[in-house]
């Protein structure tokens, strides 16, 4: 998003891409500036006003009457409107298509909007945000996106410091001469409770996986688990945690963490319910590789062992 008090710059295009091949496609449209005209979030619910309803209904209506464009997925948020389209494939003039529906959705919501408010007032910043869905993975990050958007709403601006950069991250278990950061629910580290780190090999038979993710599930309200949570087992014995209320981890990432970092849509739900912590140690950006993994994997160890607890290896 941009700064509130800047205006976008028209139309955001990915050069080079043939929109006549079609395209799902993830829209963000901004009110000016930032105003929330169209509701509140209240307990990770969008509680849309009358005229939050008038916007509602408007990007259903404008959608089903533009040929080419179909809707797959929206949310309207207090100051801004997200939408996933498919715009389909074989038009002869698709950016026409996309932007005939942003100008008809625009002007009717204007028009409604001045009949309250006086003609001076802007609604809407000018133009819009677009950005290819490349694949099917993408489609379903946007999707969370848009799913938690109001999850996320209410983290960032009712309970700040869920969201809250901690740095340098200060915990009797983890070495003071590194520097880390976190965000979450950072106490899970000093919590008197004893943790596991958790290690499971690619190459372990999903047989063994499902075993380990039967004897962590069984046991979830006794441990805390860190793990970078990147291997298919440890990724499936995070999703098990994740379902129950019982669960607590720490995701430990292989790579810094930036100043502007924020979880992933999918995590916020768990850093709310205050079962996950995620941290990050050193200032240095690395690529994802063999050897960052091995690195996370020993850097996890001592964090677990101060908590009286071994390695849970596979």
């Amino acid at each position: 998003m941009t700064d509130k008090n800047k205006e976008i710059a028209h139309y955001k295009r990915f050069r080079g891409y043939d929109y006549s091949r079609g395209a799902s496609l993830f829209i963000t449209i901004v009110t000016s500036p930032r105003h929330s005209w169209f509701g509140k979030i209240h307990n990770a619910q969008v509680e849309l006003n009358d005229f939050g309803r008038v916007v509602d209904g408007s990007i259903r209506f404008t959608l089903s009457r533009i040929k080419g464009l179909r809707l797959q997925r929206y949310v309207v948020m207090p100051d801004h409107v997200h939408v996933r389209v498919y715009l389909a494939p074989g038009l002869s003039e698709p950016l026409k298509v996309l932007g005939s529906f942003v100008n008809r959705f625009k002007s009717w919501t204007t028009k409604v909007f001045h009949q309250d408010h006086p003609m001076d007032v802007t609604l809407w910043q000018q133009g819009y945000h677009d950005l290819i869905c490349m694949n099917e993975r993408m489609i379903d990050a946007v999707d969370r996106y848009i799913d938690y958007n109001p999850l996320k709403y209410e983290l960032r601006y009712r309970n700040k410091t869920a969201l809250k950069l901690h740095e340098p991250l200060e915990s009797f278990r983890l070495d003071g001469g590194e520097f880390w950061r976190g965000v979450g629910t950072i106490e899970l580290l000093n919590e008197n409770r004893e943790m596991i780190a958790l290690r499971v090999s690619r190459r372990t038979l999903n047989e063994r996986i499902e075993e380990a993710v039967r004897r962590i599930k069984a046991r979830a309200d006794q441990f805390t688990i860190i793990s970078g949570f990147i291997s298919p087992g440890e990724r499936a014995i995070f999703d098990a945690l994740s379902a129950n209320p019982n669960g607590r981890m720490i995701k430990v990432l292989p790579f810094s963490m930036a100043h502007d970092y924020t979880p992933p849509s999918g995590l916020l739900p768990l850093i709310n319910e205050g079962r996950l912590a995620i941290i990050a140690r050193g200032n240095s950006p690395e690529e994802l590789s063999r050897k960052a993994c091995l690195d996370l994997n020993a850097a996890i160890i001592p964090i677990a062992e101060k908590a009286g607890r071994a390695v849970y290896l596979m």
